[in-house]
């Protein structure tokens, strides 16, 4: 990242602490590209980055009051893009043990009695998808019938990854509140439905 001189940062960060939209557009322009670079640099998907890039000029702004009081913001910048990538790669890593969990567990029945069981539980999760949105029963069946992952989601429906993730978060609870009408005890964080 490239370093303004420090009185005209200074200043700028003064004009940003009282509300100065366009002091805050231009420190915004200027450091931008490089958080979202360095921010794709660890994260290796572009909407993540940048969200992330986003998200991090938009906690500047809502701290700006305290911009003044930093005596090297670059520095200030980069140690908040960093926890804040810390926090997105260990989210990333959950979802993909998640994920990889539930692709692994497929429930597969051994007697009669069990695949009447599972006939009906599958009807019961049916009953229970078609009272969702329809981008809800498509979040999920991308994810728990075609074993799609929350990016791969994010692409094909081109919404961001953290909206897929909330959608699908939403989506299993539905189902486990439902299904525990029926006397369903499950986790359904860990369930397949084939």
């Amino acid at each position: 990242m490239s370093v303004s001189p420090p009185y005209e940062e200074k200043e700028l960060l003064i004009r940003i602490a009282a509300g100065d939209k366009n002091a805050f557009r231009e420190v915004y322009r200027h450091y931008l590209n490089d958080t979202y670079s360095l921010a794709l640099t660890f994260l290796h998907a572009p909407q993540a980055a940048e969200d992330i890039a986003q998200e991090l000029f938009i906690k500047l702004w809502l701290k700006k009051e305290q911009l003044p009081s930093i005596e090297n913001f670059r520095a200030y910048l980069l140690v908040s893009l960093r926890n804040m990538l810390i926090n997105e790669l260990e989210k990333m890593k959950n979802r993909a043990a998640h994920e990889q969990q539930s692709r692994l567990l497929v429930y597969s029945p051994a007697t009669p009695e069990d695949e009447a069981e599972a006939a009906n539980l599958r009807l019961l999760v049916q009953q229970a998808l078609s009272r969702l949105s329809p981008q809800q029963q498509t979040v999920y069946r991308l994810s728990r019938e075609q074993g799609m992952d929350i990016s791969g989601i994010s692409r094909e429906l081109q919404l961001a990854p953290k909206t897929v993730s909330n959608i699908l978060s939403q989506v299993l609870r539905h189902l486990r509140s439902f299904l525990h009408e029926y006397g369903y005890l499950l986790l359904l964080a860990h369930f397949t439905i084939s």
